[in-house]
């Protein structure tokens, strides 16, 4: 018995034998997040979905795209198509995937977990908005009806700051802390940030301060280093860094190992993504507790 584990052991520590298995591993999350997907879907359609969820629910299917993305990318590129049996990882490239996933699941935690009520998550779900539609204004060179979308959307972003203030005025809120989520809502830039509301004894907001990306959050930083996000743009920047390590990246199996470590990485994102969305979607819970799906055993190993 003693001799079959260490075996096994002598099997799971060799790279390529490992890098099977954390495919399937992050497979089986996707495969999981789709039948959460397809089922809450088909019960949502019963019933008239807010705008918090339709958003929810489209950013969860992004995510699952990127998984599968990475799933394809881990099994490399053929460089020359008459010789598909050579293939080369794009470490870079399969990194700037994980990123994102990053970045997605980081902008869904902060909007639709982290809020402690209703008005809050709002806040940030209609200043995400406004920043989203900023970055559309004031483009140069574009088609008549980009810019006729411009002036449409001019309106909106007035419409979204308006409910905003609506929001602010019947909260419990300081005076400054309304003064910055005003800044906030007319600073320029294409940069997403997260945010956070503190309060005092009372219950009194007293401050709105950012969340920066490579801040991480709290409940992702439990099931993976802090450094993460400064590990991926490292790969992926067209840094000094970035572009040394991938000279160094073809010796001694180097690639394989960065592609373990990114298949680790990208599984416990899109796991971390599957739960936010059962915490912050309209009756998702009921949704993932009756599904069978081996998936939610990998999932709800990240909790």
């Amino acid at each position: 018995m003693e001799a079959r584990y260490e075996k096994l052991r002598e099997f799971l520590s060799e790279v390529d034998n490992q890098i099977p298995i954390f495919t399937q591993v992050l497979l089986g999350v996707s495969n999981c997040m789709l039948n959460l997907y397809y089922n809450w879907r088909r019960q949502a359609e019963t019933k008239e979905v807010d705008e918090a969820d339709a958003i929810a629910q489209c950013m969860l299917q992004m995510m699952i795209c990127k998984v599968h993305s990475v799933i394809k990318l881990s099994e490399g590129n053929a460089i020359l198509p008459e010789q598909s049996s050579i293939k080369i990882l794009d470490i870079p490239t399969l990194a700037s995937v994980v990123r994102n996933m990053y970045e997605m699941a980081f902008v869904f935690h902060n909007i639709f977990v982290e809020q402690a009520s209703t008005e809050e998550r709002d806040i940030l779900l209609y200043l995400w908005e406004i920043k989203g539609l900023n970055n559309r204004q004031g483009l140069h060179m574009v088609p008549v009806e980009y810019k006729n979308q411009e002036e449409n959307e001019k309106e909106q972003i007035e419409e979204l700051r308006n409910k905003i203030i609506a929001i602010l005025d019947k909260m419990n809120v300081a005076g400054a802390v309304k003064t910055e989520i005003l800044k906030a809502i007319k600073t320029k830039g294409t940069n997403i940030k997260g945010y956070s509301f503190e309060k005092d004894n009372d219950g009194k907001i007293v401050l709105f301060k950012d969340v920066r990306f490579d801040a991480g959050y709290e409940a992702f930083q439990k099931h993976c280093h802090p450094d993460t996000y400064k590990f991926l743009s490292f790969v992926t920047h067209p840094s000094y860094l970035s572009v040394l390590q991938f000279g160094q990246m073809f010796n001694k199996n180097e690639d394989r190992t960065q592609l373990r470590t990114l298949l680790a990485v990208a599984t416990q994102i899109a796991s971390r993504m599957c739960l936010d969305f059962v915490h912050g979607a309209t009756d998702a819970q009921t949704v993932y507790d009756a599904l069978d799906d081996e998936g939610k055993m990998i999932i709800e190993s990240y909790r």
